[in-house]
């Protein structure tokens, strides 16, 4: 089943990210709808992430020694994570990565912890990154 971005407005007025698995984007209008949520907009989701099966390019180690080069540098400076990420995304790099830090965004703004949103890319990130990151 294909699996839709989605951007809304919940309750609360914040605006919420996420990802959701469904048959078309009318279903997902109408998940939103009984979550309370307004959907403001609603695209079929890209396959970003690597898999060694198929045809998608590599992430290589530099992009991800890069990232976490500058996410530092950032951090560092005092700069809050949600917009460091955005940040690197508005930076450029490879069109593949870029997608890999989008979906790490959404996932920490929908209330994922950044290891966790780290974890979801298992083909990007060892374990012992993640670890590490967990760690603090």
């Amino acid at each position: 089943m294909p699996e839709f971005q989605y951007r809304a407005i919940n309750g609360e007025g914040q605006i919420i990210q996420d990802v959701l698995e469904a048959a078309g984007p009318g279903i997902v209008a109408d998940r939103l709808n009984n979550l309370g949520y307004v959907p403001l907009k609603i695209k079929e989701a890209k396959k970003s992430r690597f898999k060694f099966l198929n045809n998608e390019k590599k992430v290589k180690i530099d992009d991800v020694v890069f990232f976490t080069r500058q996410l530092y540098t950032l951090l560092k400076a005092g700069v809050p994570l949600l917009s460091c990420l955005d940040a690197l995304m508005e930076q450029g790099g490879k069109n593949n990565f870029r997608d890999i830090v989008q979906e790490i965004y959404v996932s920490i703004e929908s209330g994922n912890s950044f290891s966790d949103a780290l974890a979801k890319q298992p083909d990007v990130f060892p374990k012992l990154y993640i670890s590490s990151v967990r760690a603090g």
